[in-house]
């Protein structure tokens, strides 16, 4: 068989043909340290160090692709980065969470939401989006966008219209409930902790149910998720 491009990834790979029934497939990634120790047939399990150096380059991909996993950008569809198992994460009230979401060129989007699981009556979240900080952490304040109400189960969104560049953003909530329950992922990162047990699907930090802060508080690492989906109003 010739040499063989594979469209699956953006640029695409080339599988080379050795000519010996075998094929080798070459990646190049922006800011990876040197690697030594591998040989023909292995496979790259990347550790703690050179994940954090990658990670915030996934957005480098392909354009019209939503993040590193490579999901279709579809207009009127929510997107969050999901790269595991979803669940329900219930709240600690007062907590402020964030997940990262990569985007592949400049999008609007007209609405952001989440997905109660269980219902509190009276209680309420606060959703937004920061940049991120440059060494994988949410930064400064890109969007408050308000409250929602987690007083119901299902669907909950807040109407925006923000544009956002391509770059590695955080998308966050607060909630001034300690039983409300919204969806979430975990596991499947590719980012693990310094005991490289569990991985590192978001952060999170103390802050009063409110406004949100700027720049996002000192966080602290977390092994889930939060859902918080915005939806698609255009490709610019």
């Amino acid at each position: 068989m010739a040499d063989t491009i594979f469209q699956t990834f953006y640029p695409p790979l080339k599988a080379v043909d050795n000519g010996d029934g075998t094929y080798s497939v070459a990646v190049v990634m922006k800011g990876i340290p040197a690697l030594s120790g591998l040989t023909a047939g292995d496979m790259l399990v990347a550790d703690s160090a050179i994940s954090a150096v990658w990670t915030p380059h996934y957005y480098e991909l392909d354009g019209h692709m939503k993040s590193s996993i490579q999901v279709p950008c579809q207009v009127g569809q929510y997107y969050f980065e999901y790269t595991g198992f979803l669940g329900a994460l219930a709240f600690t009230a007062n907590r402020l969470y964030a997940a990262p979401l990569t985007i592949g060129r400049t999008m609007t989007f007209d609405r952001i939401g989440i997905r109660v699981r269980v219902l509190e009556a009276g209680k309420k979240g606060r959703v937004g989006i920061y940049a991120d900080d440059g060494a994988y952490g949410p930064g400064a304040l890109v969007l408050d966008a308000g409250e929602l109400s987690v007083a119901g189960v299902g669907a909950v969104s807040v109407v925006i219209d923000q544009q956002l560049e391509k770059g590695l953003y955080w998308v966050a909530i607060v909630s001034d409930s300690a039983v409300a329950q919204i969806t979430m992922w975990r596991e499947g990162s590719h980012i693990y902790d310094t005991t490289g047990d569990d991985p590192i699907m978001g952060c999170y930090a103390a802050h009063a149910f409110g406004a949100l802060p700027d720049p996002f508080p000192a966080e602290t690492q977390y092994k889930y998720g939060v859902a918080v989906g915005l939806r698609l109003a255009s490709l610019d």
